[in-house]
């Protein structure tokens, strides 16, 4: 008999067997894209439906990076935040009465020194085109948050006064605090043929007054209503005691616990700042101011202080995330001077309107020789410090007579640039 021998039956059962593995996966990737057919075409049937029904809605999330609407005022429903800024220390100026065509610059002012914190948002069309309505929903919100309303204006009833925004904003106050107010629309070109509202109210959270400035404008019918929340945590001016507010001496106590050893002015500085640069010089003729100098070609005429002595100087600058504020640099370096016993002979600060014309330039560059001043070319924008700047300054001394020494200090924000400053010892020496 003869013998047959059948092939084995295992490849016949492997190929069977990847060929209904393959059918799975493929049934597997088939249903997979089935569902995401099916989720395409939601989308898109949703979409169809909220344009039928006429859904006009906007995102109500912020397109500020980084940045949340105030916890303490809610916003206009469904607006959008579009511009946002934060100050550690700045000086404020909120108005409490329209100002008069024969002199813009009088009116009554609430001058602070705090934490101020700027919103900015826009109301898209479809949502509204009234300011009238955006204001008096707004200011329900401030009633509804506890805040005194303590003046405002429309106007639609001729109360604002002339470019009253503008005056409180841009020329009653230092760039710092005012540089955001560029992003509210036409907020510069603000009047009576325009339609704008606005007002200043209190309010007290935890112990702490809170103040608001409150801005509402449609420039054109083309343009979208905008509007602006300020609102700065400062002790509160109107408790009768000094209707200016100003807080030179008690900004900020925290100064206090960071001071250098006494005696060592040298080791003044602004927590968390960088050494940027130094310089020494055994013996030098320097120029230190005791008063503003005059515009009209008369910039020469200010009171000096001239020295001849050993020059220190240290530059540092003010990381971002460190502080943005020129003026809360400009109070801690002062509060410590003043811990080590250091006496102020004079200063000034940008924002109160009383460094007269370049002067930092004109005492530094023109009344000094090269070597002295050679190293304050290491001080970023010094140079261009003027009206458009956030800067302020002081001259000191510190010892008895016959045995002093003089500081002299320099705080510069130029434009949105970070915080600098200057700190210069002169330890005088008779020749």
């Amino acid at each position: 008999m003869r013998k047959y021998t059948f092939p084995s039956l295992l490849p016949i059962a492997f190929i069977s067997t990847l060929a209904f593995s393959t059918a799975q996966v493929n049934a597997f990737d088939l249903l997979d894209k089935a569902n995401k057919l099916v989720e395409e075409k939601n989308k898109l049937t949703k979409t169809v439906n909220d344009t039928l029904k006429g859904d006009t809605s906007t995102p109500d999330d912020s397109s500020v990076e980084g940045a949340e609407d105030s916890e303490l005022l809610d916003k206009y429903p469904r607006s959008q935040l579009i511009a946002y800024n934060q100050n550690d220390l700045t000086r404020t100026v909120l108005p409490l009465s329209a100002n008069l065509p024969s002199d813009r610059t009088s009116f009554r002012k609430l001058k602070l020194s705090g934490e101020q914190k700027v919103y900015i948002y826009s109301v898209p069309a479809a949502v509204s085109n009234s300011y009238l309505k955006v204001f008096n929903t707004l200011k329900r919100n401030a009633a509804d948050a506890n805040f005194e309303i303590l003046w405002q204006c429309d106007s639609a009833e001729q109360n604002c006064g002339q470019y009253l925004a503008k005056q409180a904003i841009y020329e009653e106050r230092g760039e710092d605090a005012s540089d955001i107010y560029h992003d509210l629309t036409d907020l510069y070109n603000l009047d009576d043929d325009t339609d704008f509202a606005m007002l200043t109210a209190r309010t007290k959270v935890r112990g702490k007054p809170y103040f608001l400035f409150m801005l509402v404008n449609k420039y054109s019918s083309s343009k979208p209503v905008t509007y602006s929340f300020e609102l700065v945590q400062a002790d509160d001016p109107l408790k009768g005691q000094n209707n200016t507010a100003h807080q030179d001496e008690g900004e900020n106590n925290s100064a206090s616990t960071t001071a250098p050893t006494k005696g060592n002015l040298l080791q003044v500085k602004f927590p968390g700042s960088k050494l940027i640069a130094k310089h020494n010089n055994d013996l030098t003729r320097v120029v230190l101011p005791l008063s503003a100098n005059l515009a009209n070609g008369k910039r020469s005429e200010f009171k000096k202080l001239k020295l001849t002595g050993e020059q220190y100087v240290n530059i540092y600058s003010v990381p971002d995330n460190v502080s943005k504020s020129y003026l809360k640099t400009y109070s801690t370096l002062k509060q410590q001077l003043q811990a080590q016993g250091v006496k102020v002979l004079w200063q000034c600060d940008s924002a109160e309107k009383n460094c007269g014309v370049q002067l930092a330039r004109q005492a530094i560059y023109e009344e000094r020789g090269e070597d002295a001043s050679d190293i304050y070319r290491q001080l970023a924008d010094l140079y261009n410090v003027d009206r458009g700047a956030d800067f302020a300054m002081l001259t000191g001394t510190l010892g008895s007579k016959g045995k002093e020494e003089y500081v002299y200090v320099n705080v510069v924000k130029f434009k949105n640039k970070t915080v600098n400053y200057s700190l210069e010892l002169i330890k005088p020496e008779s020749i």
